[in-house]
C-alpha cells in the first residue's frame, strides 16, 4: 500500500530542533540571572493526523480532537512555573507542500497554541501541544513550525515558615511580589484541607511541609481550579495537611521572583513515512 497520510492517521516521530532562548523580565521584577536550557531542550513527542468524519462531528474512537497535533515537551532545569499564553504565538505552520495549517482558533484556544500546558511534578518541563483544526496535504512527509514560546521560569526560592494556627480563613500570606489568601480551611480525622487562592496561578508555590516525628512531609495538593468573570480571575490550591495544625509549623517553599522567557521556534517536524 502506498504511504499517504490518511484518516485517523497516527504517526510517530523523529525531530531534529535547535532553540534559542533569550530572558525576558516581568516589568514587576528585576532582571535576574539567565536560565540557559538544556540542550534541545524543545522536543517533539508525538503526532497525531485524524480527518474529520463526513459528518464533521468529533469521533469518540480517538483520544484527541480531528486536526493535526504536534505534542511537545520543554525542558527548563531551573524550574518552570507556567507559560504566558497571550505572549505565545506561531507565524508558520505549514506541511512541506506548502499547505498552511494556521487558523485563528483552533478548537476552543486560540491561535495554535492548543491545550492549557502542563508542567512536570519536579517543575524541571513544561508539556503542551501545537494544534490545527486543519490536516497536511495528500502526501506531505513534513511539519514546518516558526514561533515563539513565553514561558514564566522561578527564580530565587525562599521559604515562609508560619504557625500552624495562623492558616484561618482570609489570613494573608505575602510570598515575594505574590500575596495568598487562606480560603476554606476543612478539617476531617486525620488532615486538614486548607484552600490557598491568589489572583496568579499558584505554580510559583513548589511545597507546602511540616515536620512529623523528626522528619519532613509534604502535603499533598488534594484540588485545584480557577474561577471568574472574564475581568478578574482567582486561581485555588487545596493542601492536605495534618490534623493537628495547631500544633505544628508549616513551610511554605516558592520562587520569590519570576521571568518571563522567549522560547524561538524553527522546528522541521518528519512524519517518519
Amino acid at each position: 500500500m502506498k504511504p499517504a497520510l490518511t484518516r485517523f492517521a497516527l504517526v510517530a516521530v523523529v525531530l531534529l530542533a535547535v532553540i534559542v532562548l533569550a530572558p525576558l523580565s516581568r516589568a514587576q521584577d528585576k532582571p535576574a540571572e539567565e536560565v540557559k536550557p538544556a540542550d534541545k531542550a524543545l522536543t517533539v513527542v508525538g503526532v497525531a493526523v485524524a480527518a474529520p468524519e463526513q459528518s464533521g462531528r468529533f469521533s469518540t474512537r480517538l483520544p484527541f480532537r480531528p486536526g493535526t497535533h504536534v505534542y511537545y515537551r520543554l525542558a527548563c532545569p531551573k524550574g518552570v512555573i507556567g507559560m504566558d499564553e497571550a505572549a505565545s504565538s506561531l507565524s508558520a505552520f505549514a506541511d512541506d507542500t506548502g499547505k498552511s495549517l494556521v487558523t485563528e482558533k483552533s478548537q476552543g484556544q486560540g491561535g495554535n497554541l492548543g491545550s492549557s500546558p502542563s508542567l512536570e511534578e519536579d517543575h524541571k518541563a513544561i508539556r503542551s501541544e501545537f494544534v490545527s483544526d486543519k490536516i497536511p496535504a495528500t502526501g506531505a512527509k513534513a511539519l514546518l513550525l516558526k514561533g515563539k514560546l513565553a514561558i514564566k521560569v522561578g527564580a530565587e526560592p525562599k521559604d515562609l515558615k508560619t504557625a500552624g494556627a495562623t492558616l484561618k480563613e482570609k489570613a494573608k500570606l505575602e510570598l515575594g511580589s505574590n500575596t495568598v489568601t487562606v480560603g476554606s480551611v476543612t478539617a476531617s480525622d486525620k488532615t486538614i484541607q486548607v484552600d490557598l487562592t491568589s489572583s496568579e496561578p499558584l505554580e510559583f508555590i513548589t511545597s507546602v511541609s511540616t515536620v512529623v516525628d523528626g522528619k519532613k512531609v509534604e502535603a499533598d495538593i488534594s484540588g485545584s481550579g480557577r474561577a471568574g468573570d472574564g475581568a478578574e480571575t482567582v486561581y485555588s490550591r487545596t493542601y492536605s495537611l495534618p490534623a493537628n495544625l495547631e500544633k505544628i509549623e508549616v513551610t511554605v517553599t516558592y520562587f520569590s521572583k519570576i521571568q518571563t522567557q522567549t522560547v524561538a521556534v524553527d522546528l522541521k517536524v518528519g512524519l517518519g513515512l
